[in-house]
């Protein structure tokens, strides 16, 4: 699947920057997804995607994402050739130094029993110890430019998902 977002596209409530994103939804496929990272069931995203394209002027890209009730958890992010995952409250983590954009990697990031875990190409690149409600994944193309950053209507940022799996696993007894 490919997401494009154009730098002049709409964006939604409480963004300033345009996205083509899928959201995490409920079993029942109706309800919007709502966990807690302190939850005994761990919660899985595995995601095999590509940064095709970034805005011409401000070069930012999220493609993965965990939001809480309020804001964004923490988010997988490319900044010229710098991936790493940006954590509001608490700094960055590197991933990647050189992304070259196009190149496909394999992203999992787990949330459960209080901490929150990401893993790029199968190596363990975070594990955050962390406690927030009202949790869900998302991902797809979260371009982080606008016409305001001085980028055209036209730029825009891109992303191609070749798979995606959610998995819940209930720890409960183990």
């Amino acid at each position: 699947m490919v997401f494009r977002a154009h730098c002049g596209g709409a964006t939604t409530k409480g963004s300033s920057f345009p996205r083509c994103e899928l959201r995490e939804m409920a079993p029942d496929e109706v309800n919007r997804a709502d966990w807690s990272t302190d939850d005994k069931t761990i919660h899985t995203m595995t995601v095999r995607v590509a940064i095709t394209a970034t805005p011409r002027k401000k070069k930012h890209v999220v493609c993965a994402q965990i939001h809480d009730a309020d804001d964004d958890l923490m988010m997988v992010r490319l900044e010229g050739e710098k991936l790493f995952i940006e954590r509001n409250e608490v700094g960055e983590v590197m991933m990647e130094r050189h992304y070259q954009l196009g190149t496909e990697f394999e992203l999992k990031i787990e949330a459960g029993k209080g901490h929150v875990r990401v893993f790029y190409n199968g190596e363990e690149k975070m594990n955050w110890k962390v406690s927030r409600d009202g949790c869900y994944f998302k991902a797809g193309c979260y371009t982080q430019s606008n016409l305001k950053k001085g980028d055209d209507a036209d730029s825009y940022g891109e992303v191609v998902i070749s798979m995606l799996q959610l998995d819940e696993i209930n720890t409960e007894d183990q």
